[in-house]
């Protein structure tokens, strides 16, 4: 998979801005197909622009997504992340509602 598209699927994981349409046009595009969402497209651009690199991410026993904060030393749940990263919330948002 594309590096690029790999990382927009990482953001989504932390803000859960596409829809599933928009997360199997991401794995069609693995199989020779066209990226045309403008959601996708968008992101491209934002990580692109931001030189954003996802946060190591993982899963505990409790099924929740957490992601790690080096500043903090701790792990946190993927609902903090634009609390965390405040300088990302207002573009975040705006990606949502692309």
């Amino acid at each position: 998979m594309n590096k690029a598209l790999k990382k927009v699927l990482q953001l989504d994981s932390l803000i859960n801005f596409l829809s599933w349409q928009d997360r199997t046009e991401i794995h069609q595009y693995a199989k020779g197909g066209d990226i045309t969402s403008k959601k996708i497209i968008s992101a491209l651009i934002w990580i692109a622009s931001e030189n954003w690199q996802p946060p190591e991410m993982r899963y505990e026993d409790d099924r929740l997504l957490y992601f790690y904060d080096p500043d903090s030393d701790l792990w946190l749940t993927d609902e903090n992340y634009t609390e965390i990263y405040f300088e990302y919330k207002e573009d975040l948002q705006k990606l949502k509602y692309t």
